[in-house]
């Protein structure tokens, strides 16, 4: 059999694969799970491309065992909820459940297509594989409808909304906008959809290379999260604990609104107002750069639901803003003083508790309405 340039593909997709699964299950971090659901979705995407150096050989699919042939759909329909369970866990608030298996039953229905295979007569064996084949069942459990591809359109929103979730939740306890994390998560959710894109494009455009194509692009895949998690191995230390979506609060979102269960009234309310602002003023917790609102509701020994409920209802504001408007406060009496010039803007920013002149610039514009630089002139 000659070597063919879609095989080395498959090796070298199949070999990435290997290596990553191997860093996310040897890093020693709290939250393995979530590693370990990573690792497994990657694992099966490369066993997927060391099985096409077979299929990719000079031999027609039709020669090759429907068992092998079988298989490859089965297991690419675990890719999609492996993928999505893994960010569910990785920003907290999910516990698996029994029905969380629920999501492997399409994989398992394929799966099942095997089972009169090994219980037949060879000449029975030999009819029904026909019958798979002229049918396609090879790709899904239903005549000729692609469940994997439709499957994988539903799972890849599913990761997008959470992900949008996760932002929204950061924008509550964090202070910091460039949560490494919540890059990662985006950056990965974004790319499967461009590898869908990829795919359904070969198909219209290229229906007789889709399956090429397709190795390319996970192989693609793989090689963006190689190198991205070698240039930053923390991405696999997962999410702090601070900045994980509570299982309490999930369960406390009702159809009235996020805190229409909180027994906070309105005196009481106004009191936590009161003891925040007086510690931010006098104590100027905004300067850590890597300020929670875990860090403030235990300064105030205070639970972290209350005052979340309070910077959003009271300050009318979310927590990440509530802290920037006291940086910028900071920084604007800096920029004033010629003590300062030797600072420069960067060095101002970082002072104040931003941690790249980005995010300093880019918060301090939405508030003024002009850069730094333009605002120290005008005043």
């Amino acid at each position: 059999m000659n070597f063919s340039p879609a095989q080395g593909l498959c090796l070298l997709g199949a070999f990435q694969a290997f290596q990553l699964c191997v860093v996310a299950l040897i890093l020693k971090v709290e939250n393995r799970r979530a590693n370990g659901i990573l690792a497994l979705a990657i694992g099966i995407i490369g066993l997927l491309l060391f099985m096409g150096t077979f299929r990719f050989g000079n031999r027609e699919l039709s020669s090759y065992r429907y068992e092998w042939i079988h298989a490859w759909g089965t297991l690419a329909m675990l890719v999609s909820p492996l993928i999505y369970l893994y960010i569910r866990v990785a920003i907290g608030g999910f516990h698996f459940r029994p029905q969380t298996f629920l999501h492997f039953l399409p994989a398992l229905i394929h799966f099942c297509l095997l089972i009169p295979l090994w219980i037949l007569t060879y000449e029975e064996r030999a009819q029904l594989v026909e019958t798979y084949l002229d049918l396609e069942l090879y790709r899904s459990f239903l005549p000729r409808v692609r469940i994997g591809a439709l499957q994988a359109v539903l799972y890849w929103i599913a990761c997008f909304i959470l992900v949008r979730r996760f932002e929204r939740h950061s924008a509550q306890t964090a202070s910091f906008s460039d949560i490494l994390h919540l890059s990662w998560l985006k950056w990965l959710t974004h790319l499967l959809i461009v590898l869908l894109i990829m795919l359904a494009l070969g198909r219209l455009i290229a229906f007789a290379y889709v399956e090429i194509i397709g190795i390319a692009a996970f192989t693609m895949f793989l090689t963006a999260v190689n190198i991205t998690v070698m240039a930053k191995p923390e991405l696999f230390q997962g999410i702090p604990l601070a900045l994980q979506l509570p299982t309490k609060e999930s369960s406390q979102e009702g159809n009235d609104g996020k805190y229409s269960y909180s027994s906070l009234d309105e005196p009481r309310k106004k009191a936590i107002a009161s003891k925040l602002y007086t510690y931010f003023e006098d104590e100027s917790p905004y300067l850590n750069d890597a300020l929670t609102l875990t860090d403030v509701s235990q300064a105030l020994g205070i639970s972290r639901n209350h005052v979340s409920q309070v910077v959003n209802e009271v300050c009318q504001k979310s927590f990440h803003d509530f802290v920037n408007e006291y940086r910028i406060e900071a920084a604007k009496k800096l920029l004033l003083d010629p003590e300062n010039d030797y600072l420069g803007i960067d060095g101002i920013a970082l002072e104040v508790g931003f941690r790249s002149r980005s995010v300093f610039y880019s918060a301090f514009k939405k508030r003024e309405g002009k850069s730094p630089a333009v605002w120290r002139k005008t005043v």
